[in-house]
């Protein structure tokens, strides 16, 4: 890992938010938190969606409505809601 450079110091201190990781979640958290005016960096250690994220082919869930199991369901339900409503923006 190398040190910062005086242009990725200046980055970050002038934002209110600084999210580590680059993923779907780090990127939806930044997504929201600027919808509401929050000045925010998003720092990754690799490129955007490398890892878990990218790998993931678009799978909301691997399992199946209904049949979710247990405390998952409500859960898992409630995400792929989630998902819809923020699917036209």
């Amino acid at each position: 890992m190398t040190a910062p450079n005086s242009k990725e110091v200046a980055i970050v201190s002038q934002s209110e938010v600084v999210v580590v990781g680059g993923g779907v979640t780090g990127w939806a958290i930044a997504y929201m938190l600027s919808k509401r005016g929050v000045r925010v960096t998003v720092v990754e250690r690799d490129t955007i969606a490398a890892h878990a994220s990218g790998m993931a082919a678009g799978v909301l869930n691997p399992l199946d409505g209904e049949s979710i199991p247990g405390l998952l369901q409500p859960l898992a339900l409630e995400g792929y809601r989630q998902h819809l409503a923020l699917w036209p923006e």
